[in-house]
Formats: C-alpha cells, sequence, structure tokens
C-alpha cells in the first residue's frame, strides 16, 4: 500500500505539504511481503518538504515512511 507514489520527469518539480496517516491493511496474519509507505518516490528532479506522515497503527506490515529507489 501507498500512500503516496511520484515518478517524476527531469523537470525540477516539488511535493509538499502532504499528510498521510492511518494506512492499514485489512488481512490478518503476519507476511513479509506486505509493506506500507507513506511516501514512494520512483524518478524524477523533485524537492519534498513539509509533508506529514503517520504509520504505527498496523503490526502487520513493514513500515516504511519515505522510501527513494535512488533513480
Amino acid at each position: 500500500m501507498i500512500g503516496l507514489y511520484y515518478n517524476g520527469g527531469t523537470t525540477a518539480s516539488t511535493v509538499n505539504g502532504n499528510f498521510i496517516n492511518s494506512l492499514v491493511t485489512s488481512s490478518s496474519g503476519f507476511s513479509t511481503n506486505r509493506m506500507i509507505y507513506g511516501i514512494k518516490m520512483n524518478a524524477g528532479k523533485t524537492t519534498y518538504s513539509n509533508n506529514v506522515i503517520s504509520l504505527g497503527g498496523n503490526p502487520r506490515a513493514t513500515l516504511v515512511g519515505i522510501y527513494e529507489t535512488g533513480a
């Protein structure tokens, strides 16, 4: 599950002022492949600022606040 996914181009852009909260999975039991991402970045020349990410209400998944692939 991803709260905000960004795949931008080479033109400079901004992602800011987002409030990401209360992301949960509905399945029972822990699974190593169940992931919750607050913000997942794939590509792009982008500045990320003033984003609020609140995760942690679901122990049945791996939680990642901000994930950047390096592309």
